[in-house]
């Protein structure tokens, strides 16, 4: 992970431990979701990274192949799913598709998958700060990258086609907020499913 990255998570972390300290919790807003195709997910996916990079505040966007592992904020947190963390300086994105550590086992990708994952340009998890396969957004050429790396992933590794449907949800960070699951582990959990928040599935 680059140095710029990393400092941004270790800040985050003292950040929202000293939150904790002082008897604030740190939640998330309201989950806006929608089921959609994949195709629809694609053809929409860089404009709405987009939007979302440049928005005030921090923002958390999910793609989910599944639902209902959990029963408390209807959060997937077995199947294969990707995430995009965006920051707030305006420009960084941190992209995510979530690795073996947090899918069920029937859900795990082979080790030829994780090799896919690599060229495709996926770095390396690197736990507990980077528990996810990532990708770094710093620029408009990155975010090209990684909407190309997002479509990629999803019909290559994933298997999935233009018809096949998925979940699309979004929330930002919010301070003083109850948490957002008592389970401590869905991808929409501001708290584990970022590796800026802290180590652990978001």
């Amino acid at each position: 992970m680059s140095q710029p990255f990393f400092t941004i998570i270790t800040m985050s972390i003292a950040f929202y431990d000293k939150l904790h300290l002082l008897g604030r919790t740190v939640g998330r807003g309201p989950i806006h979701r929608r089921e959609t195709t994949v195709f629809e997910l694609i053809k929409g996916n860089r404009a709405v990274l987009g939007q979302f990079r440049s928005k005030p505040g921090r923002w958390t966007v999910v793609v989910e192949t599944a639902l209902g592992s959990c029963p408390i904020c209807d959060s997937n947190v077995t199947a294969k799913f990707l995430q995009f963390l965006a920051l707030e300086d305006g420009k960084s994105l941190l992209g995510e598709c979530g690795s073996n550590i947090f899918l069920d086992e029937d859900q795990q990708f082979t080790p030829a998958q994780e090799h896919e994952l690599r060229l495709l340009g996926w770095n390396n998890p690197i736990p507990p700060h980077a528990p996810n396969w990532f990708f770094e957004v710093s620029s408009g050429a990155e975010l090209d990258y990684l909407d190309q790396l997002t479509t990629r992933t999803l019909r290559e590794v994933f298997g999935l086609t233009d018809t096949d449907r998925g979940y699309v949800s979004f929330h930002d960070v919010v301070v003083g907020a109850p948490s957002a699951c008592p389970w401590g582990s869905c991808p929409s959990n501001p708290h584990r499913g970022s590796p800026s928040e802290g180590a652990g599935q978001t």
